[in-house]
């Protein structure tokens, strides 16, 4: 034992001498992935460039500008594939077989909860005793996934990248969202695998194509099991294509070292592996604690070579299976059976080979995983109706009297997998566990699609106290709780029913209305010319923020996007200073304009550059305090005694400039969004997008859209309205289609070729103009934030993000919807607290300021002691040098006057001294 790492991150070293210690047990457990495996390819000795294996892979930012050539069809070769693509000149995928490529999410969730846990039970039964079947549903899901989230175009060019989609025993299933689109913009070439080497950088694939100039070659070719330390386990090669296989009764027990050794390294299923894993370790347990028996000697020998020959079979057969591949269905039978659990009686009473296959046909699905196995002793306890002993005769849990075998195995799956469908007052009805079942085992008709939606709304429960919020995160309301279910004729009955809550009842009222035609004019349709009238007087008020960091032009751009001048043009101060001043703390700018007689009081709120700060941990702390400030100054004015005249300054709208760097968000404007996006609309803008060519701009919004969406970021997306026209729902879809908009900001107004006065930004290949949709985006950031989204903007404000935000604030100030804990809140006592808090702010932001003011003085002193050393140093060299050279002088003076020669003729042209 050398070198053996402990948590805490100290290493103890025993290797200065060796000894021999005796054990009764012994466990080995080495890892099942450890030995790298290599590919075999002809003459790779003439490689010159750079080899490796995925193992001794680390970054992409090593392979900037290379050609790069990885190796595998695999999940790490497509990961490792797709990430080279930012840095790497040009990267093939070299294969030798396709591939289901599957997202890792589709419209339902993750992809590994696509499938339930009793569904997923239920196929391993049916991959033992149908494969056949299994194959045919298990190829038809994986179908359905792949098309769900790929485009048909790509479909049909698999055969020319070769990714066809075959069985999923022959190839590999790869999660990944982007391989297919990165092959699809030539990003990465598919090619077929590497066969010899033919040059120092040249290699020749098995279709017989050349590819020259290749720096790495990265092998992500997966890795085996290492018994590398057991010289004497027995092992068995049944071709010489195959490796050696170990013999291991159930892939853990050699049968002549059974009483002694355990294998754990050694078996790989499609399962959780600390849920398999832990199985094991209680198997073993069991039989060493002699509660379990294994069978004599020649009984595992047979079981071995029955295995070794499925196996070969396999391995030959679909080059892709992993050595150490388990047949799940048996194996864990035999793991939960050896682990520890309790038969049902009927089980062990009509033990016969019929009744062994045919009684779990005719249980009920609610008591299947008694029969079957369980993942874990915990998910035993939450979901299984027999026990998990622990011991032959210590068993944990019971068989509970509420169980009935009679409800539909559906509805028990529902209620175990997904509780938050129940509605926490009402029962599902059984209609709906129908329909759903029938659109989960094939495609539902669009009638009956429709119809799924409808039942399941109308059994969500419609009072939470919290307003459901687009921009909310996912963890600021808590779960519904589900009620314990009744059957349907209970439930359906109105008289049994409690009464209702007031959402209930409101939302009940809702579905009861009757629409009635009117036999004559009343005159209710001109409320919207009333209303017209009205704001017309009363004017309207924006509120816009602007965040980013500092040199994106958010000032310019808001001077465009309004066309007028709210910010004064900021001077130069002397003719040193040749940056524009920047802005450094948060400044709120408001201007009154008048368009067609309509009046709009427009604030916008201008954020200092979130990345200048000295430590960038809580540079958002500033905007999010701001944004904070304006909605506790709009609850004060609620809570006053005269409400006529509330000011409105919350914002509306964050317009979140983004740096073009062209590769993705950088981490922290990502987390400057996530701290913001509960609070307001944001709304995400690429700067300056002139410095980006179109094919740039649009994989930037792609990664952009996809690390927003990857962090759970939700940004403004404009409501959709049921009696909203085709004209208006088009124009929506195309303004949202820009998102995150590439624009360009400009003051100037610039004369084109033709004559045309426009503004935008002059080059010498020509002119960007703001105005033209086919030069940026800006014309729809306009059209969003001023002509048709402003009211859902301020409405979306005021019904959700700011009335999500009073929650919050009223329950942490102890103010509850119930009267009996009702807290009085006194305003004057809240003042004071928050005068306080707000002295307590400005004493740290004041230390704070000293304490970078002197480390830069300190600085600055240091530099200039360290520059009059320089200067002084460099001044006695000068005066030394201009001393050495009058002597000089003098001394060829005085050999002139006295009639001597000047000995030593110079060979060359000596140069004069400078002050440099």
């Amino acid at each position: 034992m050398t070198d053996f790492p402990f948590p805490n991150g100290m290493s103890v070293h025993v290797s200065s001498k060796e000894w021999s210690e005796y054990y009764r047990q012994v466990v080995f457990s080495s890892g099942s992935e450890t030995v790298a495996m290599h590919p075999k390819i002809d003459d790779v000795h003439k490689f010159e460039g750079q080899f490796l294996h995925g193992q001794a892979y680390k970054s992409p930012a090593d392979f900037k500008d290379k050609n790069i050539i990885v190796l595998g069809m695999g999940n790490s070769a497509c990961d490792t594939a797709c990430e080279l693509t930012e840095y790497a000149a040009k990267v093939y995928l070299a294969h030798r077989r396709g591939a289901k490529i599957l997202p890792r999410a589709n419209e339902d969730g993750p992809l590994d909860s696509y499938v339930s846990w009793k569904i997923s039970r239920m196929a391993l039964w049916t991959e033992h005793h149908a494969p056949g079947i299994f194959q045919i549903l298990a190829d038809g899901l994986l179908q359905k996934n792949s098309d769900s989230h790929f485009n048909g175009e790509e479909a049909e060019q698999y055969v020319e990248w070769g990714l066809e989609e075959t069985s999923g025993d022959v190839t590999t299933i790869i999660c990944n969202d982007h391989l297919k689109r990165l092959v699809h913009e030539k990003r990465i070439a598919s090619v077929k695998g590497v066969k010899r080497v033919v040059g120092p950088r040249t290699v020749e694939l098995d279709n017989g194509d050349i590819i020259e100039d290749v720096d790495a070659i990265i092998a992500c070719t997966g890795y085996r099991a290492d018994f590398s330390l057991l010289p004497d386990l027995p092992s068995t090669q049944l071709d010489a294509s195959l490796p050696a296989f170990p013999d291991l009764y159930q892939m853990i027990f050699p049968p002549r070292y059974a009483d002694s050794l355990a294998c754990t390294n050694y078996c790989i299923i499609n399962e959780s592996a600390a849920a398999y894993r832990e199985l094991q370790a209680m198997a073993i347990a069991q039989v060493w604690a002699g509660n379990s028996v294994l069978p004599s000697q020649e009984a595992m020998t047979v079981q071995v070579n029955e295995y070794q020959t499925w196996l070969a079979r396999q391995m030959l057969t679909f080059p892709a299976t992993m050595l150490g591949k388990g047949q799940m269905y048996p194996w864990m039978r035999w793991l939960h059976d050896t682990a520890g659990r309790q038969k049902p009686f009927f089980r062990r009473s009509l033990a016969t080979p019929l009744t062994r296959d045919l009684i779990p046909r005719f249980r009920t699905y609610h008591s299947f995983p008694r029969y079957h196995v369980f993942v874990n002793s915990s998910n035993s306890r939450a979901l299984n109706n027999g026990s998990l002993p622990i011991s032959k005769d210590d068993t944990v849990g019971s068989r509970p009297s509420s169980a009935q075998p009679t409800v539909r195995h559906y509805r028990s799956m529902l209620y175990v997998d997904a509780p938050s469908i129940d509605a926490p007052g009402d029962a599902i009805p059984d209609e709906f566990f129908q329909d759903l079942f029938d659109a989960v085992i094939k495609p539902p008709k669009p009638e009956q699609e429709q119809l799924i939606k409808a039942k399941a709304m109308a059994n969500r429960d419609l009072g939470h106290q919290r307003l459901p919020s687009s921009n909310a995160s996912p963890a600021a309301s808590p779960p519904p709780q589900r009620a314990a279910a009744v059957p349907a004729p209970l439930a359906a009955a109105p008289s049994a029913a409690p009464s209702a809550s007031p959402a209930a009842q409101s939302s009940s009222d809702l579905r009861n209305i009757v629409r009635r035609k009117l036999t004559g004019y009343v005159g209710f349709a001109n409320l919207p010319n009333q209303w017209h009238r009205k704001s017309v007087r009363k004017g309207f008020n924006f509120n816009v923020m602007v965040v980013g960091e500092s040199g994106l032009g958010k000032s310019t751009l808001v001077n465009t996007l309004f066309n007028t001048s709210l910010y004064p043009p900021k001077e130069r101060k002397g003719p040193s200073l040749d940056i524009v001043p920047k802005t450094v703390s948060i400044q709120s700018i408001s201007a009154d304009i008048e368009e067609a007689g309509v009046r709009l009081r427009l604030t916008v709120v201008d954020t200092p550059g979130f990345g200048d700060f000295v430590n960038n941990d809580e540079s958002w702390r500033p905007i999010v305090d701001n944004i904070e400030q304006r909605y506790d100054a709009y609850l004060d004015a609620e809570n006053k005694v005269n409400r006529m005249n509330i000011v409105d300054n919350r914002i509306h709208a964050c317009v979140f400039f983004i740096q073009p760097t062209g590769h993705s968000l950088k981490p922290l404007d990502i987390e400057v969004m996530r701290r913001l996006h509960t609070k307001v609309n944001l709304i995400p803008v690429i700067a300056k997008s002139d410095t980006l060519t179109d094919e740039e701009i649009v994989s930037f919004k792609a990664r952009i859209l996809a690390d927003i969406k990857y962090h759970g970021i939700q940004i403004f997306e404009g409501p959709r309205y049921e009696l909203d026209d085709e004209e208006t729902i088009a124009e929506n879809n195309e303004i949202m289609s820009k998102v995150p908009f590439a624009v360009v900001g400009a003051g100037n107004e610039i004369t084109t070729a033709d004559g045309r006065k426009v503004r935008g930004r002059a080059y010498p290949w020509g002119i960007i103009e703001v105005d033209n949709e086919e030069h940026c985006d800006f014309v729809k950031l306009r059209q969003m934030l001023i002509r048709t989204h402003m009211e859902e903007l301020k409405e979306h404000t005021n019904n959700t993000l700011y009335e999500n935000y009073r929650t919050d604030k009223l329950i942490a100030m102890g103010v509850s919807q119930d009267p009996s804990v009702f807290k009085e809140v006194n305003p004057a006592v809240k003042q004071e607290e928050e005068r306080a808090l707000h002295e307590q702010k400005l004493a740290k932001m004041e230390a704070e300021m000293k304490m970078v003011f002197q480390q830069k003085v300190t600085e600055k002193e240091s530099k200039l002691k360290q520059s009059e050393e320089e200067l002084y140093a460099r001044h006695r060299e000068m005066k030394e040098q201009l001393e050495r050279q009058r002597m000089d002088l003098e001394e060829k003076k005085q050999r002139i006057e006295s009639g001597r020669p000047i000995e030593g003729k110079e060979t060359k042209k000596r140069g004069g001294f400078s002050l440099r």
